[in-house]
């Protein structure tokens, strides 16, 4: 028998956390295989002339399912970072965007205008964490008017409510006049944190009941689509979606038991994938979804309508008492609302007092830490020693800011950090790994006074779970959600599957013996692994790539050519070398946000070019 949405939520709440992950990590991993099974690309997006109209170099459109601006044909005339989406069960459409850039706010009003949207749904704040996540390209009671090269938005009036604001935006074209222009809506949530979810689902639905109430999202296929977007246009958008498109689903009749949650995102992540970036929100479109449900009725319950009649007069006569009875008990609730936040105040204050009584205790750890790593205790309250949250103790001087002394580390991922890890090599200075969401590794190298400078990344195609250093801090393990293990070595940028499980790859750790060396791997597949790796992997020759670019190099010592480079369309950068050159890739390749890097070490015969 299935399950309903309610029971399935609770089935995976009572699982805690790692019920939350392995239900994540499924979806993820059947819409790569989705993905792939459907032939879907992103050529068009990775094209050269594109690549500045992206705001991450790794949410891009799939050529099969993306707004073309314009008629004309030509792919990078008619290029912006927004796909249309569809829920057909719930007649729903709309278009998933990213936060427009200085150089697309007239493509992003272009596309609104001629997809003849009439609602932009806002679901950021234009900086977020001291970083830009989105051009200003609305109008707003500070800036009444904004041009662009062909359209104008003027505002005509502003609302503030409790967690979003609400804008009536004049759209026209320039070389139209006022006669033709349009009046669209704009609502803007400003209580969503990135990679985050909003404080409470009540927040959200309020928002969402709004926005439903001004008859702007489609209600037929034929209808023309809102714009949602975010910054990337992936996470909170996808969340939106995903809850107003099921509760939709449900006000149409289809039964709680017939939807699967997972089904629908994988069928949405073919439309523009990425959607839902983190177990918390697809707990939170979940928990949305289950507390916008209407109650569910008895039996013997009466079936009559609670609106109004034609006269005017309440259709049910008890229907008075009970929305007095109804305001009685959100009253009641409200009360123990309070009583909860009082005594999660207690909680906090007991959190501080036990913060400071033991902070003399890690000022010493911290000392003790930085002496074995060769680096000042300065450098390390960079990273954090020093108490940033809970303010000063008595061994500190308090400042208004306590952050002031952080060191931010440039280049951090824009997803959930799963894993740090430094390198085991006292002989050398430290090298800072992180694996993150977003599937990409990133390594920096950190200095004596705490500053990171970038050093390397590479992209895997699913989430980072662990990493574990060789113990000669030049290679890394790399653990994935799509069940593989991979060896990175940074000296020649290369990237070797060594190992694979039936699920997920929780955690890998690198065992160095005095006769023998081996990799360990935990996965979800409930098995504990040890790989032998005395033998590695052959690596592979130069991918059989489509190349833009050719360059040959000489060994300066014969004048003989020894190796090439090529760059190809699909946005990689490769290298073939003989034995007797090094070849140093420049950061240029960080400059010109190259997607993935492959280096190989494998003599060729020029002639094959």
């Amino acid at each position: 028998m299935s399950t309903s949405l309610s029971e399935g939520y609770e089935q995976t709440q009572r699982g805690g956390t790692r019920a939350w992950e392995e239900t994540f990590m499924k979806m993820h991993a059947d819409s790569y295989r989705e993905v792939e099974g459907r032939g879907l690309t992103t050529k068009i997006a990775k094209n050269l002339l594109n690549m500045e109209r992206n705001r991450y170099v790794d949410v891009l459109p799939f050529d099969q399912c993306r707004i073309k601006l314009g008629s004309s044909t030509d792919e990078d005339e008619s290029y912006i970072n927004a796909s249309p989406v569809s829920i057909k069960e719930a007649h729903r459409n709309y278009i998933l965007a990213q936060g427009p850039l200085e150089n697309t706010c007239n493509d992003f009003w272009q596309m609104v205008w001629e997809q003849k949207v009439p609602a932009v749904i806002m679901l950021n704040k234009v900086m977020e964490s001291g970083r830009h996540k989105c051009a200003l390209y609305f109008p707003s009671k500070n800036e009444r008017k904004v041009e662009f090269d062909d359209f104008t938005a003027e505002l005509e009036n502003e609302k503030q409510h409790h967690n979003f604001v609400v804008r009536w935006i004049y759209l026209k074209r320039k070389d139209e006049g006022d006669a033709s222009r349009r009046k669209i809506l704009h609502v803007q949530y400003t209580e969503w944190p990135d990679f985050g979810v909003p404080a409470s689902t009540k927040c959200f639905l309020d928002m969402l009941a709004y926005i439903k109430g001004q008859n702007v999202l489609s209600v037929s296929d034929d209808d023309p689509p809102c714009v949602v977007h975010c910054s990337a246009g992936i996470g909170r958008s996808g969340t939106f979606i995903i809850v107003d498109g099921v509760l939709r689903m449900i006000e149409l009749g289809m039964a709680e038991s017939d939807i699967s949650l997972n089904k629908l995102l994988v069928d949405l992540r073919c439309q523009r994938f990425g959607l839902i970036q983190t177990p918390q929100q697809l707990m939170f479109s979940w928990h949305a979804i289950v507390d916008a449900l209407p109650p569910k009725k008895n039996s013997g319950s009466s079936n009559t309508s609670d609106k109004s009649s034609s006269n005017g007069t309440d259709s049910d006569p008890t229907s008075l008492t009970d929305r007095k009875n109804k305001r009685k008990a959100d009253e009641k609730e409200d009360s123990s609302t309070d009583d909860r936040m009082a005594k999660r105040r207690e909680m906090v204050a007991r959190m501080v007092a036990r913060s400071r009584e033991s902070e003399a205790a890690r000022q010493s750890l911290v000392g003790n830490l930085a002496n074995n790593m060769g680096i000042s205790v300065r450098a390390v309250s960079s990273f954090g020693a020093k108490p940033s949250i809970f303010g000063s103790t008595a061994t500190t001087t308090t400042t208004t800011n306590p952050n002031a002394e952080d060191i931010a580390v440039e280049g951090s991922p824009d997803d959930t950090v799963q894993v740090l890890r430094f390198s085991p090599n006292p002989n050398e200075k430290p090298l800072l790994a992180a694996g993150s969401w977003d599937g990409v590794v990133r390594v920096w190298m950190v200095n004596d006074n705490g500053q990171c400078e970038g050093k390397a990344q590479q992209n895997i195609p699913a989430p980072i779970l662990d990493l574990s250093w060789t113990d000669d801090g030049t290679k890394i393990f790399i653990a994935a959600g799509d069940k593989e293990v991979r060896l990175w070595d940074l000296a020649s940028n290369q990237v070797a599957v060594v190992g694979t499980h039936d699920g997920p790859v929780k955690t890998c750790h690198w065992i160095k013996g005095n006769n023998y060396s081996c990799l360990m791997t935990g996965s979800w597949d409930k098995t504990l692994r040890f790989w032998d790796m005395r033998q590695l992997p052959t690596q592979s020759s130069l991918a059989n790539i489509t190349h833009r670019c050719v360059s040959i190099f000489k060994d300066k010592t014969n004048s003989m050519p020894c190796g090439f480079a090529v760059g190809s369309i699909e946005g990689q950068f490769s290298i073939e070398v003989g034995r007797d050159l090094e070849v140093v890739l420049e950061y240029i390749t960080w400059r010109l946000q190259i997607p993935r890097i492959t280096s190989h070490s494998n003599a060729i015969d020029q002639r094959k070019l």
